[in-house]
């Protein structure tokens, strides 16, 4: 609990200096300080670049604008993965004794004879 309030801590008081900075150049404008001509390609930088708290903290999660990359993978392989999947989830609740048989029907006879000797022998538990 106090990790959570304390990366909270450091999320506002980064995000007040960051604001801080972005403005800055509107005190120019109105007669104030300078601007920072290159304040802007700092924030920049600053938000790029993760401090080691942050980036090592458990609840820090996923920020907001960030994306996962994700691979495309082609038809044959996704119904591959899916008729992988059927497999496994009809096997799990099988006896060894019969994991062992209908795995040596899939390295003879592949995933389909697999996966329908599974589902006989699912229907006969029943």
């Amino acid at each position: 609990m106090a990790r959570n309030v304390h990366n909270i801590l450091d999320d506002l008081h980064s995000g007040l200096n960051e604001l801080k900075d972005y403005l800055s150049h509107l005190g120019s404008m109105f007669g104030g300080e300078k601007a920072d001509p290159a304040g802007r390609k700092a924030i920049r930088r600053r938000r790029r670049r993760a401090t080691p708290t942050r980036a090592a903290a458990p609840s820090a999660g996923k920020r907001r604008g960030t994306r996962k990359t994700t691979r495309r993978i082609s038809a044959a392989s996704r119904a591959r993965l899916v008729e992988q999947g059927r497999y496994m989830g009809l096997i799990r609740t099988l006896t060894a004794a019969q994991k062992a048989e209908i795995k040596k029907v899939r390295l003879e006879k592949g995933y389909p004879a697999a996966v329908k000797l599974a589902q006989s022998y699912r229907k006969n538990k029943k």
